[in-house]
C-alpha cells in the first residue's frame, strides 16, 4: 500500500528544524520499501510574517494528500490540526531525511 510522507526542509537533505518555518515539503511515496520522491511543496508560511503564524490553512491544504508527516519539532497546534484529519505525525531525532524515511520504514520512529 502506497503512503504519502511529507518532511519540512529548507535544503533538500535535512529535517528543518522548525515545522512552520520550513521552506518546502519534501512529498515522498513509499510503496514496499520502494521511495519516490513526487514534489516539492512551498511553505507559504514560512517567513516571519505574524499573519502568516496565525493559519493553518496554506499548510493543511499543501499536505492534504500525504498520510504521514516526519519532522524533528513541531508546534502543539499544528500537530492537533493535522491528527484531527487523520494525518501521522512522526518525530524523529533524525536530522537527514534519508535517514528519517529508512527508519520511518524499519518501523522505528516516534509516534506522538
Amino acid at each position: 500500500m502506497m503512503k504519502k510522507i511529507a518532511i519540512p526542509t529548507d535544503n533538500n537533505v535535512s529535517i528543518s528544524d522548525n515545522f512552520g518555518k520550513a521552506r518546502w515539503f519534501k512529498i515522498i511515496s513509499v510503496e514496499e520499501n520502494h521511495l519516490e520522491t513526487l514534489d516539492y511543496i512551498e511553505n507559504k508560511t514560512h517567513a516571519y510574517d505574524p499573519e502568516s503564524r496565525q493559519s493553518y490553512e496554506a499548510i493543511m491544504s499543501a499536505l492534504k494528500d500525504c498520510e504521514v508527516i516526519i519532522t524533528r519539532n513541531m508546534g502543539k497546534g499544528i500537530q492537533e490540526e493535522l491528527q484531527s484529519v487523520n494525518k501521522k505525525v512522526i518525530f524523529t531525532k533524525e536530522i537527514q531525511m534519508d535517514a528519517a524515511v529508512d527508519s520511518f520504514i524499519r518501523g522505528s520512529q516516534t509516534k506522538k
